[in-house]
């Protein structure tokens, strides 16, 4: 019995130590190891009945990494730069381009409001493509009829390295401010650049691997607080936790949204013909035989 309780006291110490683990056996730190990031410890499955559109039609060929919920309490950094999904051109987002990436095209139908200048995602947009390195469109909610949401399509353009600033915009530049486009219009290209906060949380400008970033929002506003979370809209779960498609995760092998459910016509109802029966026809009325006319008498 002593030898028994000193195997339970030990395995108790065993799990305090290590801490509690999630569904994908991650245990409860944050990417880069900090207590501070820990990940949600229930992550929450996206819902993939009303799907609206997918990953792979806005641009080719990875999830690079995934929305951050706000609400989590993850650091400033996080908060700023991945309030989205990025999507890059090789699994783990390496430097791999010089130039322009893989085409970048508009979901959903909507109307561009503005563009990306600055580092700074809350800063006024600009009613010219040029010099910019990201798009703003508004569009009608999918999934919520009457309301409106916005999409924000960002780090389309070259970081230069001399100078740490933005170089060659790869926002296509015959785009026009308040201008509505089809789904499918070409946006852009995928780039090296993206906002980040310096030491004192002040937005830069870094370097990164070929990607686009994409995130839908209540406000046109690229802020903390003003994020939705894109897994009802691509029908797949994009949250930052074990659960998610990990970064690496091919847009093609995403699961299909559900085809809709087109209710089946009942067939129309069929109507009896008459029955006839013995016993009814037992009971009609005899027909009288018409009567014979006699034959003249002739005498």
């Amino acid at each position: 019995m002593r030898r028994l309780a000193v195997v339970l006291l030990g395995l108790v110490w065993i799990a305090a130590t290590i801490g509690p683990v999630d569904a994908a056996g991650h245990g409860s730190v944050g990417p880069s190891g900090d207590q501070s990031l820990a990940r949600p410890a229930s992550p929450v499955q996206a819902a993939t009945t009303h799907a609206s559109f997918r990953l792979d039609s806005i641009t080719c060929c990875f999830i690079s990494a995934n929305f951050l919920d706000p609400s989590q309490g993850f650091s400033p950094f996080n908060c700023l730069t991945n309030t989205g999904v990025n999507l890059s051109v090789t699994p783990r987002g390496t430097i791999d381009l010089n130039g322009p990436g893989p085409a970048v095209r508009l979901a959903l139908q909507g109307t561009i409001i503005g563009f990306l200048t600055s580092p700074d995602p809350a800063s006024t947009l600009s009613n010219s493509p040029a010099g910019s390195y990201g798009v703003m469109v508004q569009l009608a909610d999918p999934l919520h009829a009457g309301q409106t949401i916005y999409t924000v399509y960002s780090d389309m353009g070259q970081f230069n390295t001399a100078t740490n600033t933005l170089g060659q915009s790869f926002v296509n530049q015959s785009l026009v401010d308040n201008q509505t486009y089809p789904p499918g219009t070409v946006l852009g290209n995928q780039g090296d650049i993206f906002a980040t906060p310096s030491s004192m949380f002040t937005p830069i400008w870094a370097g990164e691997g070929t990607q686009v970033h994409v995130a839908i929002l209540k406000l046109p506003v690229e802020s903390c607080d003003n994020a939705l979370d894109p897994s009802p809209y691509v029908g797949t779960n994009v949250n930052f936790d074990g659960a998610a498609n990990q970064p690496g995760t091919p847009l093609h092998l995403l699961p299909p949204p559900p085809a809709p459910q087109v209710p089946a016509r009942p067939p129309a109802p069929r109507v009896p013909a008459p029955q006839v029966t013995s016993s009814s026809s037992a009971h009609a009325p005899a027909r009288s035989a018409a009567p014979r006319a006699a034959a003249p008498q002739i005498g």
